[in-house]
């Protein structure tokens, strides 16, 4: 969903290490093709990906790409993240066509001018080199390649799903969503950065959109081309560590994503081709913590406690077709691009601020801890 901005201010810049990971070997043999169809009410033209066991047995991620996909850009498989390829060697239950059934409206508040925004140039970025202020959003943007790559081609992440609290009696309601994305949704040149998000929402509240009145679901959402997808059939509970992943593959101009939960051995996946108006230039990738839209506008924050994170990853790429290098959040090339932690203010910007936002870990996790509920917005 739209991010909303309050203020945005400069902060003091950190040395990183960079740690990379290596990229797939493209002389693996040829992977059996994952099922692909198309899923039953969901938006655009995303289909369910399910791949084939003895695949995954055999070759581990390569099972989770189309072939001709794999075979343009071998080094997709080396971008879906340990903690999902560690799930997969326990062959996990697929969902084999999503069931999207409701479509929530993303939010669209108006959007407040920050007092500063970041500059470009050379940056280190073991910590965040800025810290913006949203009224929805928290945690951490890389936003801008350095002068060697061209775009974001993965982000990944992975958090324990909070237990929704009992279902409030009033008009309002209270949630928490969690997601990685890819891309920043804004236009560039003419054309829109689409963003790809993939997460789970924990909510509370009277029981609006026909979602019943508290629970947990898994989601995506191509912003701003589609609304939010809830995908009813994959279900996540309270307590669930899960892990996400959005993928983008720009020699095919397709975006794949998925979600497992480490707690149930479940995962689901998708995949779209990006057409027509739509074009991905994938131009950041974000960690977030989120307070939803809700009719219309924004809701309170679910009371979540601490959310530690991990597994918060990405990749950049030079052109279609090249090797991609993964970097743990906090570390990687830095010429023209910022590291920002983002951090959840009240619905006018001001304080006490909603949530904290701890430093990077030295392997990129960091942790979120509730402070306030706030009001609607």
């Amino acid at each position: 969903m739209k991010k909303v901005i309050a203020a945005m201010v400069a902060a003091t810049t950190i040395a990183f290490v960079v740690v990379p990971v290596s990229a797939a070997n493209a002389a693996n043999p040829a992977v059996a093709a994952p099922r692909i169809q198309a899923s039953s009410g969901c938006a655009g033209d995303m289909q369910t990906l399910a791949p084939n066991p003895t695949a995954v047995a055999e070759h581990g991620a390569r099972a989770l790409f189309r072939p001709a996909d794999l075979a343009a850009d071998p080094s997709l498989a080396a971008q879906v993240p340990h903690s999902v390829t560690a799930i997969l060697a326990q062959n996990p239950t697929w969902v084999q066509k999503m069931d999207c059934g409701v479509q929530v409206p993303a939010s669209r508040p108006q959007q407040v001018t920050p007092a500063a925004s970041p500059s470009a140039g050379a940056k280190t970025l073991s910590q965040a080199s800025t810290t913006g202020y949203y009224t929805n959003w928290s945690g951490y943007e890389r936003v801008g390649v350095d002068y060697d790559h061209k775009y974001y081609s993965s982000v990944s992440g992975g958090w324990i799903v909070p237990s929704p609290p009992a279902p409030t009696h009033g008009v309002n309601q209270l949630s928490v969503s969690q997601w990685v994305g890819i891309g920043s949704g804004h236009k560039v040149t003419n054309t829109t950065d689409s963003l790809l998000q993939a997460g789970t929402v924990s909510y509370s509240g009277p029981g609006a959109l026909g979602i019943g009145p508290s629970g947990t679901y898994g989601f995506y959402e191509v912003y701003p081309h589609e609304q939010e997808q809830i995908v009813k059939n994959y279900t996540v509970a309270g307590g669930d560590a899960v892990s996400s992943y959005a993928i983008f593959s720009a020699t095919q101009n397709a975006l794949y994503w998925g979600i497992c939960s480490q707690s149930e051995k479940k995962c689901v996946s998708g995949v779209e081709d990006m057409t027509g108006n739509v074009s991905t230039l994938a131009q950041q990738g974000e960690w977030i913590l989120e307070r939803h839209g809700y009719n219309g506008g924004i809701s309170m924050l679910e009371p979540f406690g601490t959310i530690p994170t991990s597994g918060n990853q990405f990749a950049l790429e030079n052109g279609p077709g090249t090797s991609s290098t993964t970097y743990n959040l906090g570390s990687g090339p830095t010429q023209n691009t910022v590291l920002q932690r983002d951090v959840m203010t009240q619905c006018n910007g001001g304080t006490p601020y909603l949530d904290s936002v701890s430093s990077l870990g030295s392997t990129g996790d960091f942790s979120i801890t509730f402070k306030d509920t706030g009001t609607t917005c």
